[in-house]
């Protein structure tokens, strides 16, 4: 592969100020362009610093960010699920926010499950609560159409907790 000399040196000293080979940075950008940036290009995702993000939501009432939570988790989620996974499921619904979790640089999650069916996602960012009822209710809505329940979910400033129960999984045990 052959990139422009100003190129080659920005991304060689990027990765060794990470303490990476070349190859790994390639892998990344690669990687990232594959899993995001390809797609998010195609539903007209914006950049948007963490700071300006959060003004925003500082502007948004409680009852607007719940409806616009309702809105986008049953459909701007769905849409997006069934343009990139062609299905929506459990696992489609879990890749998804994968997906947005590593490349957003909103939040960070953690993935829970018991026995395989029972799940629960714990959300955590530096937003403000107007932020937590907004993914409070785009889970819900998102987890109503991918997977057919209503989950349980607990709310404070900068976190949420959503647990559901995955009924379409069959257990393997005899």
């Amino acid at each position: 592969m052959r990139i422009p000399r100003e190129l080659d040196d920005v991304l060689r000293r990027d990765a060794e100020s990470r303490g990476i080979s070349f190859s790994s940075l390639v892998s990344e950008i690669f990687t990232k362009y594959s899993e995001w940036d390809r797609l998010a290009n195609k539903f007209g995702v914006v950049s948007l610093s963490k700071d300006g993000f959060r003004d925003m939501w500082e502007t948004i009432g409680k009852e607007r960010a719940a409806s616009m939570g309702k809105e986008g988790g049953s459909k701007a989620a769905t849409e997006v699920a069934h343009f990139w996974f062609k299905r929506l499921n459990t696992r489609t619904f879990l890749k998804l926010i994968e997906l947005l979790g590593k490349y957003s640089r909103i939040f960070e999650y953690e993935v829970e499950s018991r026995g395989e069916r029972e799940y629960t996602i714990t959300v955590h960012h530096e937003i403000n609560e107007t932020y937590s009822i907004y993914l409070e209710n785009w889970y819900e809505s998102a987890i109503k159409i991918f997977i057919g329940v209503t989950p349980r979910s607990e709310v404070s400033r900068n976190s949420i907790v959503i647990t559901f129960q995955d009924p379409n999984h069959r257990s393997t045990a005899t």
